[in-house]
């Protein structure tokens, strides 16, 4: 039974809680168990809540018994990103100072989107893993060390959501409360083979995903979203995060979807592993009656991340404590640590001109994403849906941040297979789903990206979900190798 439990989605375990199927303390136990025996090889979960998650699912058990009005996540066990401020649990937002040196930072309060969540009937297991500053596309913290994808444990997850990723993925937990800046839940799910929203910027509370006392500085391209094994549980997840029940689903018939598809963007490098599987997804949308177009939106995708660097580089700077993104100290960040981090290449070039740039600079680059919005608005009244991949290779080994990937036996900087394809996007603050569609010829997971216009998000998962029913390769749990 417990083995079958932390199979089920989201859904499907709050139906088996609400019908007396199965209690809210087996099926947060059965979680509780597959940590105990699985979270040691992968490292996904990093702060665990079992006392506080037994309670709170004793308590939803009394509540389904009294007969009281029920949550849509009524006892349904999920996990948070260490990036968020949880009431009573340790947050650290991937900052070594706040887990270790100044030992147990606990915030009195939960982030909105947490608090929707908990509103909603979900139980809180733990936090999960991420990079320094919630800041690359591994997860490997300063103080838990790294998170490894189930597939292959010699394999990153992604990041920074690839702690969430690995333990959706891994069965440990039904749904994580992830977070996105340049692709940081996309990349993680087509790692490890999850499903993920990113939704409508500004939808989703980002409240509290920083230190006390340092500003919210991010004020664009910054999202939260959920991480699942079905497309029904993404549903789920944002409407207990907008704290209202989700429209009944409005699937369209999928001869009707016009979805335009791009094989790269910015001439993005992209492996044949990847391309086969995306091919062979489009060939069953086709076979299924979809007209799928080779379009892509009339962006320069290239231009479009230098505007994303320089508006993400200079918000950062400006929440840095103790003077660092001021002169002199932010020519630290463009003189050799953007490199540093992120390899060479256009990436590293555009957040480096962002951490230096003037006031002017700023708001000239918000016009220009002003510009990239409309651009989009535009091209999606042609189009309902728009394909292309999450990154140009799956998920590879383990290196230094920054250190080359290998791609088709050529060697490419660390972000040019990577950031192109999801830093314009978050800048125009397009909803999208990320959905497992196959492997690559090593079998390892890969998925697309699915963007629609702007406020469509529930109208996107509604379409995605029939695209699932043709194409989606969500791994089963209990089927991951592990090793």
């Amino acid at each position: 039974m417990a083995t079958e439990l932390t199979d089920l989605t989201a859904a499907e375990l709050a139906e088996r809680i609400r019908s007396r199927q199965s209690s809210a303390v087996e099926v947060v136990g059965a979680h509780l168990g597959r940590i105990e025996a699985i979270n040691p090889a992968i490292n996904a979960v990093v702060t665990l809540d079992a006392d506080r998650a037994l309670e709170a699912a004793r308590n939803a058990d009394a509540a389904v018994a009294r007969g009281d009005r029920l949550g849509p996540l009524h006892g349904v066990p999920i996990t948070i990103k260490d990036g968020f401020a949880t009431a009573g649990l340790r947050t650290t937002f991937g900052l070594y100072w706040y887990g270790q040196r100044l030992d147990r930072y606990v915030p009195a309060e939960d982030a909105p989107s947490v608090a929707a969540l908990r509103r909603a009937g979900a139980v809180v297991l733990g936090k999960t893993n991420l990079p320094f500053a919630s800041y690359d596309w591994q997860s490997r913290h300063p103080m838990f060390g790294r998170a490894n994808n189930p597939h292959a444990l010699d394999r990153t997850p992604g990041g920074s959501s690839g702690g969430g990723a690995a333990a959706v993925a891994a069965g440990l937990s039904p749904l994580d409360l992830a977070s996105d800046v340049a692709g940081s839940i996309r990349v993680p799910a087509h790692f490890c083979g999850a499903c993920a929203l990113r939704p409508t910027e500004g939808l989703v509370s980002v409240q509290d995903m920083v230190p006390p006392g340092h500003p919210g500085s991010l004020r664009h391209a910054l999202v939260a979203g959920p991480m699942a094994r079905s497309v029904a549980d993404l549903r789920l997840g944002l409407a207990a995060l907008l704290t209202r029940h989700a429209p009944d689903p409005s699937p369209a018939e999928l001869r009707d979807l016009r979805i335009a598809y791009s094989p790269t963007v910015a001439g993005a490098p992209v492996s044949r592993g990847v391309k086969r599987a995306i091919e062979a997804f489009l060939t069953a949308l086709d076979g299924a009656g979809c007209r799928v177009v080779e379009a892509t939106p009339p962006v320069d995708f290239a231009a479009a991340q230098r505007t994303w660097g320089l508006v993400q580089g200079f918000e950062f700077a400006a929440g840095l404590p103790y003077g660092l993104g001021r002169a002199p100290f932010h020519w630290l960040y463009r003189l050799g640590l953007v490199r540093l981090a992120f390899g060479p290449g256009d990436y590293s070039r555009s957040l480096a001109r962002g951490y230096s740039a003037s006031p002017a600079a700023y708001f000239r680059a918000l016009a220009e994403r002003d510009r990239l919005v409309r651009a989009f608005a535009e091209f999606f009244e042609r189009w309902d849906l728009w394909i292309c991949p999450v990154a140009g290779v799956t998920a590879f080994p383990h290196r230094r941040t920054g250190a080359s990937l290998e791609l088709d036996g050529a060697k490419v900087p660390y972000a040019e297979p990577l950031g192109v394809f999801n830093t314009g996007t978050a800048l125009a603050g397009t909803p999208s789903v990320t959905l497992p569609i196959g492997r690559d010829d090593g079998g390892l997971p890969v998925a697309v990206q699915i963007h629609a216009d702007r406020g469509q998000d529930f109208r996107l998962l509604d379409q995605v979900e029939r695209l699932e029913e043709v194409g989606g390769a969500v791994t089963p749990p209990s089927s991951l190798p592990l090793a």
